[in-house]
């Protein structure tokens, strides 16, 4: 049973908890995650989505506060510790509402990704446990900010104040960094930061219930994918109990037009065509 003192805590600095101003967009704001569809079943079975360390992640300078340095505390060197690099849990999601086909091909390389709809509000709303203690200090989300790499290292040699070190709200933040190079991501970041050290250093993930019927609106499935093989996996997904929307994407579906092509020269139809293909006449 949670004391009703942390249980006030825990509600009043809900807020708090999503960073670098994502408080301040609006909780029906769409934000979207491209699943292996294998991990969207098992979630749908299991009723748990997964969160893993940032070590997992691509980029190298994921987690670049704590990766590999040392610190010096009181003029002594001091390694990162476990302590600090091993209890971070993150998943990333995207405020980019336009799909392309660069989207598929890096998150779906072999065309099997269901493109997973949900809210800021929604999701941050089956996050955050409040009845957890420890809630208001290990529950966030936030947007990843972009910067130069020259402006990261410069961070970094500046030094890092200790009380600053030790606000896991900072810590949080450390983690919602990028380099410009990835700025086309637009990135928003889940972060579950473990409390219980000896829990963080057996686990390599950190999952969490979730009502998917709740928490997402809309599964969209990769327009490579095999019609035949689209059909048998919605219906899967409708057979483990989700009823939102479940539909292929039609990126590559090639409408059905009738072209009307007219016998007698018309000079409007023939200029309207030749600049929509960019094609010039010229003159002798």
């Amino acid at each position: 049973m949670i004391d009703p003192d942390d249980l006030h805590r825990n509600r009043v600095e809900k807020t708090l908890n999503l960073l670098n101003g994502l408080d301040q967009c609006p909780p029906e704001t769409p934000i979207y995650r491209v699943f292996r569809l294998r991990y969207l079943l098992k979630m749908l079975r299991t009723g748990r989505n997964v969160l893993v360390k940032p070590g997992m992640w691509d980029d190298p300078f994921e987690n670049i506060v704590f990766q590999k340095h040392s610190f010096v505390l009181d003029g002594k060197r001091v390694e990162s510790s476990a302590y600090v690099r091993e209890r971070f849990y993150g998943q990333c999601w995207t405020l980019n509402r336009e799909e392309t086909d660069a989207l598929w091909r890096i998150y779906s390389p072999t065309k099997d990704g269901v493109r997973v709809t949900s809210t800021v509000g929604k999701l941050f709303d089956g996050f955050y446990r409040e009845y957890d203690w420890r809630a208001w200090a290990s529950y966030f989300m936030g947007t990843v900010l972009y910067r130069n790499e020259d402006e990261i290292v410069a961070f970094l040699k500046r030094g890092i104040s200790a009380v600053v070190l030790a606000d896991n709200r900072w810590t949080a933040s450390s983690l919602l960094m990028k380099r410009k190079e990835f700025a086309h991501e637009n990135e928003v970041r889940l972060l579950y930061i473990e409390y219980r050290i000896g829990h963080a250093q057996r686990n390599s993930t950190y999952s969490y219930k979730i009502d998917t019927g709740k928490t997402f609106t809309e599964m969209l499935f990769d327009p490579r994918m095999a019609a035949e093989d689209f059909q048998r996996y919605a219906a899967r997904i409708r057979s483990l109990g989700y009823r939102g929307v479940v539909a292929q994407s039609k990126l590559y579906q090639v409408p059905s037009i009738l072209v009307r092509v007219g016998k007698q020269w018309d000079a409007a139809t023939y200029k309207a065509s030749t600049e929509f293909t960019g094609r010039r006449e010229t003159t002798k």
